[in-house]
């Protein structure tokens, strides 16, 4: 009997250290200069969360440099950015289920992946992103004390250039159809660099498709009637990453057309639900 006890109790522990973890999500912060543009974070950065309860919560990230740069110029990747004097600050959210942590390392440009990358034709990608070097970000680890966790924030950001406060962080700070309209304006950028022949390129926007896909399941505005549709629909975006990734390295012109065609369908899949969404609110009115 006494047996039986120990043998619950460690299950129950086991499950409970689980389901801890299922609970754990992760925010990003990137920077950039007065116009936007991506530059290399450096020194340390803390976050100072307010829930709606009131209760603070600070966090201290860890600067992280990606195997290579997701950035394609401008901060884009679903977050609320905050323009302050001469720099910029993004602050992104991954909620952990919808969080698949390939985020940091490109969705596929991981380890294993990048070994393959080593050998025969690699250089030739190399050296196209050799411009376009890796640019390091915050990122820490975020309890969710539940689904519709809310909070304000302040970073904080020392290096030695200096430290300045960014305020007026909100999360969730977009609604459902401005995140679809951005992944709209990520799938023409996948279009231009098609068009330039730049397959090479194609893989940051697709990247960030992918974070704004994790992050509208949390959007304001949510179509709750179709939660599960249009979730399903995310997790097929997020999926489609490793088949443009795969197409525009080895420079498949018309696979990687094929695959910008399964973006579009699915966006505007989601597209729909956004004006049904607004039409359902100017009916309220």
């Amino acid at each position: 009997m006494k047996r039986l006890i120990l043998t619950l109790t460690v299950m129950g522990l086991i499950l409970a250290a689980n389901e801890a973890k299922s609970a754990e999500g992760w925010i990003k912060v990137y920077l950039g200069d007065s116009d936007r543009i991506q530059v290399n974070a450096s020194g340390s950065c803390t976050i100072i969360a307010t829930t709606k309860a009131g209760e603070k919560i600070v966090l201290k990230a860890k600067l992280v440099t990606p195997d290579e740069s997701l950035s394609s110029g401008k901060l884009a990747y679903g977050g609320q950015i905050i323009v302050q004097g001469k720099n910029s600050v993004e602050l992104v959210v991954g909620k952990p289920e919808h969080s698949h942590g390939g985020a940091e390392s490109g969705h596929g440009h991981g380890a294993s992946e990048a070994d393959e990358h080593d050998d025969g034709d690699s250089h030739e990608h190399d050296e196209t992103n050799q411009t376009s070097k890796a640019l390091s970000y915050f990122e820490v680890d975020f309890e969710f004390a539940g689904d519709n966790v809310a909070f304000s924030a302040v970073v904080i950001i020392k290096s030695d250039k200096g430290t300045f406060n960014v305020k007026g962080f909100e999360y969730p700070f977009l609604n459902y159809g401005s995140i679809v309209l951005m992944m709209e304006v990520q799938l023409d950028e996948i279009q231009s660099l098609i068009d330039s022949d730049n397959l090479l390129k194609v893989h940051p926007a697709a990247t960030k498709i992918s974070l704004l896909a994790e992050s509208l399941p949390s959007s304001k505005d949510f179509p709750e009637d179709d939660r599960s549709e249009v979730e399903k629909t995310c997790k097929e975006l997020i999926a489609l990453f490793g088949e443009i990734d795969k197409a525009g390295d080895s420079q498949n012109k018309a696979a990687t057309v094929e695959v910008l065609g399964k973006y579009r369908s699915k966006v505007s899949f989601l597209a729909k639900h956004a004006e049904e969404e607004e039409e359902h609110h100017d009916g309220d009115h």
